[in-house]
């Protein structure tokens, strides 16, 4: 089993002067299941770029060949084919098709090692990560809540929580003008 090592992952936007996050670190190994949650607007979508990103370059881990399914385009931001925003060389994407059926698709044509959605919203998602689970593939999601304990109250999430999907949750919070990250270990 590889380590995933990410020490000191810092992001601003360009023209910007406020980091969406600075000095970040994370260690996994390749069997992780990864969730990432927070309220709008706290940088899921960024730190599941970045993320997807280092684990397909091989940044502190293996690299591992990574799908992402990325409905809304906000990941990876494809053009005439090709991802606009850095998500890695290894990484395939599918833009534009609903998150359960792209991930059903990607599993059973890339053959990923992990593989990452932004944004889980329905019963049809949460049945195909089930799905994936259930292959052996590694998963990074990202889901709007306060934290495991609003996830729990909430019926398209309990059963994620329930089953064990996820080995790690990452809830992402601001304390005053500076975002927080807390890891928490589920199983």
């Amino acid at each position: 089993m590889s380590q995933i090592t990410i020490q000191n992952l810092h992001f601003t936007y360009d023209g910007d002067h406020t980091p969406v996050f600075e000095g970040l670190d994370l260690q996994l190994d390749t069997n992780w299941k990864l969730g990432l949650v927070g309220r709008n607007g706290r940088g899921k979508t960024t730190l599941l770029r970045d993320l997807v990103r280092a684990v397909s370059e091989g940044e502190g881990c293996t690299p591992l060949r990574v799908s992402l399914a990325d409905e809304r385009g906000e990941v990876a931001a494809m053009y005439s084919g090709r991802p606009q925003l850095e998500v890695g060389r290894r990484t395939d994407v599918m833009e534009g098709c609903p998150k359960a059926q792209g991930l059903m698709l990607l599993l059973r044509a890339m053959n990923p090692q992990v593989l990452a959605v932004d944004e889980i919203t329905a019963p049809e998602d949460e049945r195909a990560l089930s799905a994936a689970v259930g292959c052996g593939v590694t998963l990074l999601a990202s889901a709007h809540g306060e934290g495991r304990a609003g996830l729990e109250c909430r019926a398209l999430y309990r059963p994620l929580l329930e089953e064990g999907m996820f080995r790690f949750l990452v809830r992402i919070h601001r304390e005053g003008e500076r975002r927080v990250y807390t890891v928490e270990e589920l199983n």
